[in-house]
């Protein structure tokens, strides 16, 4: 018997969460940083996702926000959690690779998210 796939309001909002860090690297809205999610007006791609998932958990007390653990115990509540990494399939570590080692451009970064997740 042929059953329809249905997709989760959980599997739907992470697709949109990836397609909006997908499209917000590729915007142009956001300059490039390394070494720190964000520096000033400056962002990492991970800095990226993070303000896409929600802007408003930067603390206006830092212009450099580093995160050490994404998330676990590092007390800077803008840090992607391992639940969102999860959630959009792609590893932190990697994504830091691409960004601040590699020094991929934000456009190559979007390219391989979509081409490996």
């Amino acid at each position: 018997m042929y059953q329809e796939h249905v997709e989760t309001p959980a599997v739907v909002e992470q697709k949109t969460l990836k397609q909006r860090w997908i499209e917000a690297l590729r915007s142009g809205r956001y300059k490039q940083c390394h070494g720190v999610l964000r520096r000033g007006d400056r962002f990492c791609a991970l800095g990226v996702l993070a303000d896409v998932e929600d802007s408003t958990r930067w603390s206006p007390w830092f212009k450099d926000t580093e995160c050490f653990e994404w998330g676990a115990g590092s007390g800077l509540s803008a840090c992607p959690s391992k639940d969102v990494m999860r959630s959009v399939g792609v590893s932190a570590m990697y994504v830091y690779e691409l960004n601040d080692i590699l020094g991929r451009s934000f456009e190559q970064i979007a390219d391989w998210i979509e081409e490996n997740t």
